[in-house]
């Protein structure tokens, strides 16, 4: 058993390809649900922009030598379907976008121009955190908000999950663990 599972929070990689994260939502971790279990659901070209995101918050000094040495070699990530510059460019521009409408979410007088209902929803439940990701959508499930203030938030909809420090840091060992160079060689465009 790991940590995620000590606080009922579940991983799933294998229902299909992509990342799933489940709870129940009388666990403290669980801000809100849509229903008796919380789920985020990942696609798994989605899944390297989780572990930027989380790893640039984080950083990637828990990760063990032999995977950091694996990464520093690999110039393209798969899973992403791109190599390391343009991945990076692609998900610091889709981050950009993004906190420019959480920033706007800010100024009384044009909030209410904002359509974008999702980041509405999460400014008004956290107005000071800070927006630090995005997962954008795929076929098959929505994008996933990612944000911050001392602990680190995942959104989906209306399912947000809470994750300390620690516990982000696991997501991403168990997520690099389970997926190896298909998602870790994304850590590579966290240097420079």
């Amino acid at each position: 058993m790991g940590l995620l599972e000590d606080r009922l929070i579940e991983l799933d990689f294998f229902s299909h390809p992509g990342l799933f994260i489940s709870w129940p939502n009388s666990i403290k971790e669980s801000v809100l649900t849509e229903g008796k279990v919380g789920k985020i659901a990942i696609n798994s070209s989605g899944v390297p922009y989780l572990v930027y995101f989380l790893a640039k918050k984080t950083g990637a000094d828990f990760l063990s030598f032999g995977i950091v040495e694996k990464v520093k070699k690999e110039k393209f990530i798969s899973f992403a379907g791109m190599g390391i510059k343009e991945f990076r460019s692609q998900a610091d521009y889709i981050l950009d976008s993004r906190k420019i409408i959480w920033e706007l979410l800010e100024n009384e007088r044009i909030k209410d121009q904002i359509s974008n209902e999702e980041l509405r929803f999460l400014k008004e439940l956290f107005p000071h955190h800070d927006y630090i990701g995005y997962i954008p959508p795929s076929a098959e499930y929505p994008g996933v908000n990612i944000l911050h203030k001392k602990d680190i938030y995942l959104s989906q909809r209306r399912n947000i999950l809470r994750l300390d420090k620690e516990l982000s840091k696991e997501l991403v060992r168990r997520t690099i663990k389970h997926y190896g160079l298909a998602v870790s060689s994304c850590l590579n465009a966290l240097r420079g």
